[in-house]
């Protein structure tokens, strides 16, 4: 009898610890969207904070799904196909990736590899967005520091770990540095694959900080460290392009803003964000590119035929860079890729 309800006591115990953990893990990974969606838009009406707070609300919500491991995988699917309209769900898909870095966490060890089977059971189809959410995520945990990273890389795709260093960069930028330029010293620490993705985040980010408007960004550019513009402005071109999917002609003009210094990296960048939005939905894409100028639709099919170009011409070796070189291979095509007169040349 007494042993019972020694039993019994402990398993009580164990029964009100497991449920403190769950009440604490949801206090604390939980995104309160509102208070979230005040901070970065506010009572801002206009048409970017219009646009920037579904993005937001988009990412967020698809974090607190994805973060609960009692939303069973279809469930998250279903709920996001019911909430998003098709240019607003790879944002919360994106989300998802940083909610399922939370959900991983609560594994002993080979997180990163939990964290890939948790994304390809989901849509294999939004692998960037995933990765990039990670990056949210492990920042929010590890700042600056490169181990934690590694660790959970090391269990990861050698070939898709790297983007989301990408998602580093973004964050840092929006809630720590803004445009501040020591961001580039603490992503340098952290390597040169950190430095030049985290770029790229950096940009992504710049381009929301700026409200959709180039000018400020290439004035802010100007006093970014000559390293690292280049890849600051493929982060602008991807952000550009993939924000701006449905405005083809609002692009257009933001292209022939840019100085000939920076064009063949934005093309790059561009290139990248269409490649995303093809990936992630064909169908969405032929619907919506088959309203758009032919000549125009011309280019951006064969801005993701270049961005596929490169990818195998950047070969298989060094896992570890693969990224970075995929990223310079379509730059350097990018060179004779005239986005609003024609691809003249391809060079390997």
């Amino acid at each position: 009898m007494e042993f019972s309800g020694i039993m019994l006591g402990a398993a009580l115990l164990i029964l009100c610890f497991g449920l403190c953990i769950a009440v604490l893990y949801r206090i604390v990974i939980r995104q309160n969207i509102p208070l979230m969606k005040q901070r970065f838009t506010g009572e801002d009406s206009s048409a970017f904070g219009i646009r920037f707070g579904r993005i937001l609300h988009g990412f967020l919500r698809g974090h607190n799904l994805a973060a609960n491991r009692l939303v069973p995988m279809k469930a998250i699917r279903s709920k996001l196909e019911a909430e998003f309209d098709s240019f607003y769900r790879g944002f919360a898909y994106e989300g998802t990736g940083m909610g399922f870095g939370a959900r991983a966490m609560l594994r002993p060890c080979r997180r990163g590899r939990a964290f890939e089977r948790y994304v390809y059971r989901l849509d294999p189809a939004h692998i960037y967005q995933y990765y990039v959410g990670l990056g949210w995520w492990l920042y929010s945990i590890y700042r600056f520091r490169p181990e934690p990273y590694q660790r959970w890389m090391r269990t990861m795709d050698p070939y898709y770990a790297p983007m989301l260093y990408d998602g580093v960069g973004f964050k840092a930028a929006l809630f720590d540095y803004g445009i501040n330029a020591s961001l580039f010293d603490h992503l340098g620490r952290m390597g040169s694959s950190a430095l030049r993705i985290g770029c790229q985040g950096y940009g992504r980010c710049l381009w929301f900080q700026c409200r959709y408007e180039i000018a400020p960004v290439l004035s802010v550019l100007k006093n970014a460290p000559i390293e690292v513009r280049q890849d600051v402005i493929s982060g602008v071109g991807l952000a550009v392009a993939y924000s701006l999917f449905d405005n083809p002609g609002r692009v257009q003009g933001i292209y022939r803003m840019m100085p000939v210094l920076y064009q063949a990296s934005f093309r790059q960048g561009m290139a990248f964000g269409w490649e995303a939005r093809k990936r992630q939905n064909k169908t969405y894409w032929d619907e919506m590119t088959s309203t758009f100028d032919a000549v125009w639709r011309g280019k951006m099919e064969e801005g993701v035929q270049v961005v596929h170009l490169a990818r195998e011409l950047a070969g298989r070796h060094s896992p570890e860079m693969h990224y970075v070189r995929w990223m310079d291979k379509t730059r350097q095509l990018m060179k004779d890729y005239d986005v609003l007169g024609g691809l003249t040349c391809l060079r390997s």
